[in-house]
């Protein structure tokens, strides 16, 4: 479907969501309204819409497929298991779950055991109970985004929880250490997603160090991270090894898995508490794991990835600079951010480039997989070329010629939208931001 007009047609995704709404969905951005289409099914690195919309995605489904969908090793692994009666069964260990286990603890440097559960968040508050547990200490300092449960819920002005003993630093180092003075011996334990596209390693050495001087367990939120840095995380790209990690996103390349990695002695408080679940021990999503690591492991598979991701970041660069527009695609060719100056323009091309046939994400990172081709690549180059054209021709108080790298103010605001704090984090305390800019994202 090569057709450019099939994406303007009028579609059964606004009547399903008109529909919808009335009985299981909302139309709030961060919700079922972050795409105007609904996706119907996925073949490798292409989506289609329920008129049968060809798009390339660039979404990886928040980050959970990295193969490709519908990654024929991965299929088979999971339709044997079923076929066999081997999804839920009586035991709560299975040779697939000891299997896996060993082989997560030979690629990440933190992972002497593990827990598995199904969701990022139930791993981040697993994590987060073992931490209390094990230092017998009660507050939590987090920054950037846990999931859903309550006590995750300090990035969202809007949503918060009254939980006392969780106190977001927002990635302010000056914040963090005063919070540490103002709690002595009552911290158990600091959760921070990294993000390495805004900060460099420096920043979670110093964590790290700040971490261990009070004797607090750190923990590395790397359910969207601990794939698309190689096997290992980013754990081991930076070489900073954290006390605990959770994992999921690209673990299984889509099937719902999620796990807590660390220290033996502060897993084994699992006797101390209960973390069990039905379906925790599902098999299916273990033989899509296990399939997964051995696409991964294959030689040459991350330089692949990786040499695509650099040809599409360079790229995006390219057509930046030649189309005059203020934007940049940053950093990391595995998961990768592209922001623009102005806000604005940025949505009107993320549509534009849906029309094209191209799924971006409209606030979030952009991901490729190993299902893209070079072909992919190129396509998602011109579509992005073409939809800046279109803006500017449309809309050309939005798109003044220019060029060169966002503002200050244009990154901390997507920073400070995006996972809640600034890219100086050696910011006065006096100084940091509070609040969201609006209350709609």
């Amino acid at each position: 479907m090569s057709d450019a007009s099939q994406y303007s047609k009028s579609s059964q995704s606004e009547e399903i969501l008109a529909r919808a709404t009335a009985t299981t969905a909302s139309m709030r951005a961060d919700l079922e309204a972050t795409l105007p289409v609904i996706i119907d099914y996925g073949d490798g690195a292409y989506v289609y819409d329920v008129d049968e919309r060809e798009y390339i995605d660039m979404t990886a489904s928040s980050g959970a497929i990295l193969l490709g969908y519908g990654h024929p090793q991965v299929t088979d692994a999971v339709c044997h298991e079923l076929r066999r009666g081997g999804g839920l069964l009586p035991s709560t260990l299975s040779p697939l779950q000891l299997e896996l286990a060993e082989r997560l603890g030979a690629v990440f440097p933190c992972a002497e055991r593990t827990l598995f559960f199904r969701t990022g968040s139930c791993a981040t508050t697993a994590a987060i109970r073992l931490a209390r547990l094990h230092t017998g200490r009660s507050i939590v300092l987090t920054s950037g985004y846990h999931g859903w449960h309550d006590w995750h819920l300090t990035p969202f002005p809007r949503f918060r929880q009254k939980c006392p003993d969780v106190i977001d630093f927002r990635y302010n180092l000056n914040l963090l250490e005063q919070t540490i003075a103002e709690h002595p011996g009552d911290i158990a334990c600091i959760i921070i997603t990294p993000e390495p596209n805004f900060f460099d390693d420096d920043y979670i050495l110093e964590v790290r160090a700040i971490a261990d001087a009070h004797g607090i367990v750190l923990i590395f939120d790397e359910v969207v991270s601990g794939f698309r840095y190689g096997l290992g995380g980013y754990q081991s790209a930076c070489n900073v090894i954290p006390d605990m990690a959770t994992i999921a996103k690209g673990l299984a390349n889509g099937h719902a898995l999620s796990a807590v990695i660390g220290r033996k002695e502060i897993l084994a408080r699992r006797e101390e508490t209960h973390l069990v679940g039905t379906f925790h021990h599902d098999r299916s999503p273990f033989a899509a794991a296990l399939a997964t690591l051995d696409v991964l492991g294959a030689p040459g598979r991350y330089d692949q990835l990786f040499a695509h991701g650099h040809m599409l970041v360079d790229g995006l660069n390219a057509v930046f600079e030649q189309q005059g527009v203020v934007a940049e695609a940053f950093r990391h060719p595995g998961l990768f951010h592209i922001l623009f100056d102005d806000e604005d323009l940025w949505q009107d091309i993320v549509a534009e480039c849906r029309k094209g046939g191209v799924l971006l994400h409209p606030f979030d990172a952009q991901m490729i997989t190993v299902a893209h081709t070079q072909a992919n690549i190129q396509k998602v180059l011109d579509t992005m070329a073409s939809a800046i054209t279109t803006v500017r021709t449309r809309r050309p108080e939005r798109a003044i010629a220019s060029s060169g790298k966002p503002s200050d103010v244009a990154l901390n605001y997507r920073t400070l939208h995006e996972f809640g704090g600034l890219v100086d984090y050696r910011l006065p305390i006096d100084q940091i931001p509070h609040v969201w800019h609006q209350d709609d994202r």
